[in-house]
């Protein structure tokens, strides 16, 4: 990067005259594509994140104290509180499955951008991120549901280190 900032010297400048070399202007053009591209991806999934992350609030909303409170306000009402949850489990499921729908319209106008060019690093881990807090939201429902109806979830899975420590 800094040697981009660096001007050639003087003897290694191309005269003017000197037309420029064809691989060069090629590799300069497909550089500038390149940059355009990633920097058009990263605006899309910056303008996907806030409605991502009000999907995720809206499921993380739903716990098994949530729930509780549904099948206390049904019995109150004369409803039949199993059908109350029944109906706030799937209505954060519907919204599960249009936060995953987003994300495959995501990927399919991330490829538009341009179709031959693949995705850069940084696209690809975002990407992933975005893929992770989805299975991590969904995960944390289902605890909580299981939570709800069982009184808890079984163990925690968490990162185990099964190389020894050295």
């Amino acid at each position: 990067m800094r040697a981009a900032l660096v001007p050639p010297l003087p003897s290694a400048r191309r005269p003017a005259w000197l037309p420029e070399d064809p691989a060069a202007v090629l590799a300069r053009r497909r550089l500038d594509l390149v940059t355009a591209v990633a920097r058009e991806r990263a605006e899309l999934l910056d303008a996907a994140r806030p409605g991502l992350a009000l999907r995720a609030e809206k499921v993380a909303e739903v716990d098994a104290d949530e729930l509780q409170e549904v099948a206390v306000l049904a019995r109150a009402l004369g409803e039949d509180p199993a059908a109350a949850v029944d109906r706030t489990v799937r209505a954060a499921l519907e919204e599960l499955q249009e936060w995953d729908d987003d994300l495959h319209r995501l990927v399919y106008d991330l490829h538009l951008v341009h179709l031959h060019i693949g995705f850069d690093a940084a696209t690809n881990a975002r990407g992933r991120a975005l893929d992770a807090d989805l299975e991590r939201v969904r995960a944390g429902l289902l605890a909580e549901v299981a939570r709800y109806h069982h009184g808890g979830s079984g163990p925690r899975s968490s990162p185990r280190r099964w190389a020894a420590a050295v």
